[in-house]
């Protein structure tokens, strides 16, 4: 026979199982709609961060049916439009230039008597160089800035003896490499000969190896290194509080002054000992 305190006691632990079931089944609900309202937070957090994203695609995507149509890569996508972006500015430049065309004069030639005058005198280096830059922008747009009665010619013959005078070439050198570069490029050629080339030197590989020349030359002060990837005996030569060619290492033979591209005949013909015997 069952002890009645026992009885009771069993009763008790099997009404606290039953609440804690219940309890746990009340709150699972709760639980699952936190889950789901942490879930639909995040979901609208993407979708505002996605939106700026999904609108410029958007944007794009219209901006570039064709190429959706014809199976192009975004990259290829992304470079048509940048095209496009540069396309739009050289137009946009175009227009700028013709705006500021239609406002400046037409540019007046001196005449022969001015340029007479001009050759009794010394001469004056920023009045030649605003009447070069005038003419340039008159051959850019001959038609608006001409002036009446005056022919191309005219302009790119004066032209040709201003840049004569101002960079000290010959006419006959000038006029031909003006017909090789034309009015755009013409100044620009003429100012990169006007920058000094390095200076580089060819290192005797029978006497010296090149990181000891290298070496001896660093610790006289001379600021050099390799001349590339490309050459194992060529050193290019930065600044030098010494001069190159009067060193120990010069006058013993062990490198030479030479210029980058004479390296480069030896390097494609690769002539090997005793091919020059017949």
């Amino acid at each position: 026979m069952n002890h009645p305190v026992k009885r009771k006691r069993i009763t008790k632990e099997f009404k606290r199982e039953i609440k804690k079931k219940e309890s746990i089944e009340h709150s699972k609900p709760k639980v699952e709609s936190l889950k789901e309202e942490t879930k639909l937070k995040e979901a609208s957090n993407l979708a505002q961060e996605a939106k700026p994203i999904l609108k410029n695609k958007a944007l794009f995507d219209k901006e570039t049916n064709y190429f959706e149509a014809e199976g192009a890569t975004y990259i290829e996508k992304k470079s048509a439009q940048l095209d496009q972006c540069k396309l739009e500015l050289e137009i946009d430049a175009e227009r700028e230039r013709d705006l500021d065309s239609q406002r400046i004069e037409p540019f007046t030639l001196p005449t022969s008597e001015e340029l007479e005058f001009e050759k009794t005198q010394p001469i004056d280096m920023t009045k030649l160089d605003t009447r070069i830059k005038s003419i340039i922008a008159v051959l850019h747009n001959f038609k608006n800035l001409k002036a009446l009665g005056s022919h191309r010619s005219d302009y790119t013959e004066q032209l040709c003896r201003d840049l004569c005078e101002y960079y000290g070439y010959n006419e006959f050198l000038l006029f031909s490499f003006f017909k090789i570069f034309g009015v755009s490029e013409i100044c620009d050629f003429l100012d990169a000969n006007e920058v000094p080339r390095p200076l580089t030197i060819r290192v005797n590989t029978l006497k010296a190896r090149r990181r000891d020349v290298a070496q001896a030359l660093i610790h006289r002060g001379v600021n050099c290194d390799p001349i590339g990837k490309w050459s194992k005996v060529g050193l290019v030569v930065f600044d030098s509080p010494i001069p190159v060619g009067a060193t120990p290492e010069y006058l013993s033979g062990q490198y030479t002054l030479q210029t980058a591209s004479s390296f480069l005949p030896v390097l494609s013909l690769q002539p090997q000992e005793g091919s020059l015997k017949k």
